[in-house]
């Protein structure tokens, strides 16, 4: 659950090292922060469209700013708090790039333009978008590498779930993990 008060309640006498309280304060912050999200939404009468999209603000904005009564956000990706509005725009540029080497974009109906709007499924859409982000902007995006599971866990908001918080989509494979994000070992997920 994201603690809109996190700064106040954060004890700075409590840390010995300042590189671990910097550490600490970091993941507080990204934890914490309900702004940028790259989401993937799709329209419930249309199941074979998905649209690829950003917001600087809070997920809430998206799941009911659109014109469409159909529309309904499938996923979103936390993008680290700090990344500018100016670099999310160049990821978003990029992922509408890649997307549309691999399917066919669906245009404005009124201008002929083209939408953000994709003749696949969401799902097809989020593996996509999963990977080009893994493989592109992994700092930019709030995540972590788990070598247990091979691959990069994004935290993110799902449909399904009533709080636009981010999450593990994963749980952990191995109860002995203690790691926050945990990939169900003892090992270097936050490395």
């Amino acid at each position: 659950m994201i603690n809109k008060n996190w700064e106040e309640e954060f004890e700075l006498k409590s840390f010995d090292d300042y590189k671990i309280q910097f550490a600490e304060w970091d993941r507080l912050r990204q934890q914490n922060s309900d702004e940028n999200w790259i989401y993937i939404g799709g329209d419930s009468e249309k199941p074979t469209t998905a649209k690829i999209g950003l917001t600087s603000r809070s997920l809430a904005s998206r799941a009911t700013g659109t014109q469409n009564p159909d529309y309904l956000l499938h996923i979103a990706f936390k993008v680290k708090e700090g990344v500018s509005a100016k670099r999310l725009a160049e990821i978003e540029r990029f992922l509408i790039k890649q997307l549309s080497s691999q399917y066919q974009r669906i245009m404005h109906k009124h201008t002929g333009y083209p939408s953000e709007w994709f003749c696949c499924s969401p799902e097809e859409m989020q593996a996509c978008v999963e990977f080009i982000l893994e493989q592109n902007f992994t700092y930019e995006m709030y995540c972590h590498h788990c070598p247990i599971r091979g691959y990069v866990v994004f935290q993110h908001w799902k449909q399904g779930d009533p709080r636009y918080v981010a999450g593990d989509p994963e749980q952990p494979v191995d109860p002995d993990c203690y790691q926050q994000g945990g990939c169900g070992a003892d090992c270097d997920c936050w490395s």
